[in-house]
């Protein structure tokens, strides 16, 4: 085995233990790893999940061409419809191809900083990202 791979190998050994670590604190029932979970709950469906649903409906409804840049007007409420290229995809397509990483990128991102403005944060994420989606 080359070193290039045997330090992938061993990388992937490190996480693989590290999740195995994290899943048996849950089975656990540990205190601190429960709240945690709760809070990270909490939060997602109190800050992030209203304006995430509110655009992804949109975003499904109308299929732009141009995802991020959509999100990052209507997260703001300064969507102009008529500014996009739309396609025709089926719904489970385009989600999968245009919407799954840019939904799991920005739930993630929320989570990770907690930004006192959410609705800020994640226009600004979206916006940043218009290039690439």
């Amino acid at each position: 085995m080359d070193q290039q791979s045997q330090k992938a190998r061993n990388k992937g050994v490190a996480i693989s233990a590290l999740i195995r670590g994290e899943q048996e604190r849950y089975r656990m029932y540990d205190p601190h790893l429960i709240a945690a979970l709760d809070e990270v709950y909490q939060y997602i469906t109190t800050k992030v999940d209203p304006i995430l649903t509110k655009v992804l409906e949109e975003v499904l409804l109308y299929q732009p061409d141009q995802t991020a840049d959509f999100l990052a007007n209507a997260v703001r409420g300064t969507l102009n419809l008529k500014k996009y290229n739309y396609v025709e995809l089926k719904r489970q397509v385009y989600f999968d191809r245009k919407v799954r990483h840019l939904m799991i990128l920005a739930t993630n991102n929320a989570i990770r900083e907690r930004p006192a403005d959410v609705q800020e944060f994640l226009a600004e994420l979206f916006e940043a990202r218009s290039k690439f989606y």
